[in-house]
């Protein structure tokens, strides 16, 4: 008997060591679905995302939008700054985020505004949320293009949670621009420094929608279009400003699964001159670039409410 299972034994190894191991290319697929969390205290003092809530709250600000006693949901709050601002005048505020880091520092910086019931955040993928319906009186995203096959159900979803005639607002990245300068530095730092088969935009699902197709998803999930229209934003940065912004992006995205720990700062470095290079040069002797950013705006108003299910 034990001759029998030993025999069986070799049979079964054998037949394992015949099927076929992870390529290199599975490997790096799986790797770039991991993520490491975002640093949030490093967020909260990086001068790129400061101008960028800043310009994100004049938005508002230029367009009269009345935000007073509304009850408010950002589907992408990161670090709670933004709700915190428009919570002075709203009602309340609520804010999710896919990392936990972003989450535990808002709901510690705020924690005054939480108890009086001003503010509230969780950890939620956009998916995953579960809106109670007729909640909201405007919900508002910067971060709709990494939604991908998900836009319509998420929609839906939102659609269900807005009071009548309640306001979505959604920032997406362009056609001619999918991931600000940012993203062609990483297809670039990929193909020159990992392997030149990879296409990042396929494998972070990142999706770019034209206007008809936008138009499109938001009429057959129940909204009618407000505005929608292209602009751009333009920002004159500093070389030490950009690298920091571009070397804190690589550090918490699959970018840094690529590299050994030993050499992730050099490896990060790399990727911080890439990002510079795809920036034009404004001022030499100050090391002044320009960055810019192609954007769409969508503001949509619930019409009618409809049941995704059917």
């Amino acid at each position: 008997m034990q001759k029998y299972i030993i025999a069986i034994l070799c049979v079964i190894n054998h037949i394992n060591s015949m099927e076929p191991q992870p390529s290199e290319k599975t490997e790096i697929t799986k790797k770039l679905h991991k993520r490491k969390d975002y640093d949030a205290y490093a967020y909260d003092n990086i001068k790129m995302n400061i101008e960028v809530e800043k310009d994100l709250l004049q938005w508002f600000q230029d367009r009269k939008i009345d935000i007073k006693g509304k009850t408010i949901l950002n589907m992408d709050c990161c670090t709670g700054n933004i709700n915190a601002a428009f919570a002075d005048t709203a009602q309340h505020v609520h804010g999710i985020s896919e990392s936990k880091n972003f989450i535990n520092l808002a709901q510690s910086k705020y924690e005054n505004a939480i108890k009086s019931g001003k503010l509230s955040f969780e950890c939620m993928k956009a998916k995953k949320i579960e809106l109670t319906p007729n909640m909201y009186d405007i919900v508002m995203t910067p971060s709709m293009n990494n939604w991908s096959t998900d836009s319509k159900k998420i929609l839906h979803n939102i659609n269900k949670s807005l009071k009548p005639n309640g306001d979505f607002f959604a920032i997406l990245s362009t056609r001619n621009n999918p991931e600000m300068y940012s993203y062609l530095a990483a297809q670039k730092f990929i193909k020159k420094h990992v392997c030149s088969y990879l296409d990042l935009e396929k494998l972070i699902a990142y999706s770019r929608l034209s206007q008809e197709e936008l138009i499109d998803l938001f009429t057959i999930t129940g909204f009618t279009i407000i505005t929608l229209k292209e602009q751009s934003l333009q920002k004159p940065m500093s070389k030490d400003d950009i690298r920091e912004s571009a070397k804190y992006v690589g550090r918490s995205t699959p970018l840094a699964k690529y590299i050994p720990d030993k050499k992730l700062e050099s490896g990060l470095d790399k990727y911080a001159d890439l990002c510079v290079e795809e920036l034009p040069c404004i001022d030499k002797d100050k090391n002044k670039y320009m960055f810019t950013a192609f954007l769409t705006v969508v503001h949509a108003r619930k019409i009618k409410e409809i049941n995704h299910n059917k």
